[in-house]
């Protein structure tokens, strides 16, 4: 093998906008995460494993145009603004090249107590009778109404003893919208 550094220049040099690409973008992002750590955590390798995953092609949306409509959205959610959900929702797919699945669990990151995790085995918990869940899961008008659904089943003794069965079984609290969407998931994949 060979290598031919004159052909690799002239590649580099016919390259346009590469400041904006979201690869060129995320790059010293990462980087400077692991150069900055002087020992490496558990914590540290999950998070090089969420940094691989978000390179891959179909992950990272539209990064520049997306990443800022997003960021806008989320901030605002930060700072208390509960009113625009849905626009935290319809950014987030949008920015994750519209995966619904992608988008709750990265707003479910963030936003534990608001946003829970969506996935196959959730659809089938929740719609036990619908066909080609390939397809539906895909829509966001069925994540839409999990979340409704999840926050109003989340307030109550019930809820509040599944969260704390939760807690006693995996050794931290996690928030009582995780603990339920997780307790679906289970009965979901081992129904009674």
């Amino acid at each position: 093998m060979k290598i031919d550094l004159v052909k690799i220049k002239k590649s580099l040099l016919r390259l346009e906008g590469s400041a904006d690409d979201k690869y060129i973008r995320s790059y010293p992002h990462y980087v400077s995460y692991f150069t900055e750590k002087r020992q490496l955590t558990e914590v540290d390798v999950i998070r090089g494993v969420g940094f691989v995953y978000s390179w891959m092609p179909r992950i990272m949306g539209d990064y520049i145009s997306a990443g800022t409509e997003l960021l806008n959205h989320l901030n605002s959610k930060k700072s208390g603004d509960n009113s625009r959900d849905l626009e935290v929702v319809l950014a987030t797919h949008k920015f994750l090249s519209f995966s619904t699945v992608a988008a709750s669990k990265f707003l479910h990151f963030i936003f534990p107590d608001s946003f829970p995790i969506y996935d196959s085995h959730i659809y089938r918990y929740c719609w036990p009778n619908q066909k080609d869940h390939h397809y539906m899961i895909k829509k966001i008008e069925y994540y839409f109404e999990f979340k409704l659904a999840v926050l109003e089943a989340s307030s109550g003794s019930l809820a509040q003893e599944i969260s704390d069965i939760a807690t006693e079984k995996w050794g931290y609290r996690p928030s009582v919208i995780r603990a339920l969407e997780f307790g679906m998931f289970c009965a979901s994949k081992n129904p009674l």
